[in-house]
């Protein structure tokens, strides 16, 4: 090609100046907490740093898990929950905190989320099998 670009040189141009892809590294962590599975996939190019990520992801979830289940009879919720009625019992600021946003969630969603609703899942047994309660059984629960 007189006075242009031979198609060999603008591949071989291409090649040299084209983005190079980086191959991106991936990790899956799976466990088991608040009564369900989890799965968290990471995906970034440095392989240590997906790893560091999701070591603080799980520990976030266990700190969490041990704050606010009801499916460890040791989590600071459990004891929230078993309390004697109007006696006062401690919060570390974390359950606070995480109570008082459950309840501003409830106030936006004018009740459509109910932080509340333990005695309801209790008498409908939705962690053994369910079954449906009776009208006296759920007028009780919502009285709680």
């Amino acid at each position: 090609m007189k006075g242009g670009w031979s198609l060999a040189a603008i591949l071989l141009l291409s090649v040299f100046t084209a983005p190079r892809t980086v191959r991106a590294a991936e990790v899956e962590r799976r466990l088991g907490a608040m009564g369900t599975s989890l799965t968290i996939n990471l995906l970034g190019e440095e392989r240590p740093a997906l790893l560091q990520a999701s070591e603080k992801a799980l520990r976030n979830i266990e700190s969490t898990e041990q704050r606010l289940s009801t499916w460890k009879r040791d989590s600071e919720l459990a004891a929230v929950n078993a309390a004697v009625p109007g006696k006062p019992v401690p919060l570390s600021p974390a359950l606070r905190d995480d109570l008082e946003s459950a309840l501003a969630c409830a106030r936006e969603t004018d009740g459509a989320f109910d932080p509340t609703a333990g005695a309801l899942v209790a008498i409908w047994r939705l962690r053994t099998g369910g079954r449906v309660p009776s009208d006296d059984e759920r007028k009780v629960a919502l009285e709680k």
